[in-house]
């Protein structure tokens, strides 16, 4: 809230596994970490944000509430992390270096 009004933000529900939530937390905790340093007017340098978080709220163990206008680019970027762990799995596996399941 700023100047006494509310801003609205639009959010959508998603259902996911629990592994699944894990890689958009991690998709999400990685924007918070990105930034750059940017001088102000006042010759003053300031670390400054340059992409937006995308999680609203964290609800339980299967949901999150997430900025609707967001959607896309979540679905686009989940899919790249899907596909680079997909990718290092098999080139993993296809060269011997996998690591053993432990029990």
């Amino acid at each position: 809230m700023s100047n006494g009004r509310i801003d609205a933000i639009g959010g959508t529900l998603i259902t996911t596994d629990p592994a699944a939530k894990m890689i958009l937390r991690h998709m999400n905790e990685q924007r918070a970490v990105e930034s750059r340093t940017v001088r102000a007017g006042d010759g003053r340098s300031r670390n400054v944000v340059i992409r937006d978080q995308f999680i609203i709220e964290d609800l339980d163990e299967t949901h999150l509430l997430v900025k609707t206008d967001m959607l896309d680019e979540i679905k686009a970027e989940f899919q790249a992390q899907l596909e680079e762990f997909t990718f290092k799995a098999q080139v993993e596996a296809e060269s011997g270096n996998a690591k053993p399941k432990q029990r």
